[in-house]
């Protein structure tokens, strides 16, 4: 007589089931690589003119809503409603102003070129400004410092934009 075979137990509910074996790397689809093009020297240029547009507008709202505030962070006083004024027009609505056009120019493709030159120009004057208090009037307060180094960044940013946008390396 012939023995039929039994079906196994199935294995109890704390025996582990072996692993399923993982196919050999060599089997395995290989995965494309996202390709990551650089920025365009135009989206590079837009990228830097909303930057430098925030940074003026920022600082030009800020002198328009509280100019003794501003004036205490650059360690001069405001002795008269004339020099409150003169904060607001010069720092307030110039900077609101600059960060506008700057801002703006970023959607123009028209308007890329001369605000990249204008920007740069600006944070030149404000940088050679500023190493020039450095050298005839002496080492700048902690807020001089942070000036000076964000003038520093914004002229390197702004001159590579232009000399990119202009098709230089």
């Amino acid at each position: 007589m012939a023995e039929t075979p039994t079906p196994e137990a199935p294995p109890a509910p704390d025996a582990e089931a072996p692993a399923p074996e993982a196919p050999a790397p060599e089997a395995a689809a290989p995965q494309p690589t996202p390709s990551r093009a650089p920025l365009s020297p135009h989206n590079f240029a837009r990228l830097v003119l909303v930057l430098v547009g925030s940074v003026w507008g920022s600082i030009g709202l800020w002198a328009l809503a509280n100019p003794q505030s501003l004036a205490d962070a650059a360690d001069f006083q405001l002795m008269s409603p004339t020099a409150f004024g003169e904060i607001r027009a010069m720092y307030g609505g110039l900077g609101v102003a600059l960060g506008l056009v700057h801002i703006g120019a970023a959607v123009r493709q028209m308007w890329l070129k001369p605000a990249l030159l204008t920007a740069t120009a600006l944070l030149i004057g404000l940088l050679t400004g500023r190493i020039s208090g450095v050298v005839l009037d002496g080492f700048p307060t902690p807020t001089g410092l942070l000036l000076l180094f964000a003038e520093f960044v914004l002229v390197g940013l702004s001159a590579f934009a232009l000399f990119r946008f202009l098709g230089r390396k």
